[in-house]
């Protein structure tokens, strides 16, 4: 998160739009691709 951003997401849904980076085959990006619309999860 860029400096002076850090009050920007609050919740998961404030994720909608944005970039998200998660670790590929991880709970993390199950959870995001069934639960918050609009995300787009980049794997690495």
């Amino acid at each position: 998160m860029k400096k002076g951003n850090e009050g920007v997401i609050k919740t998961a849904a404030d994720l909608k739009g944005k970039k998200v980076g998660v670790g590929l085959g991880t709970n993390y990006e199950e959870w995001l691709r069934q639960n918050v619309q609009g995300v787009d999860v980049r794997t690495y």
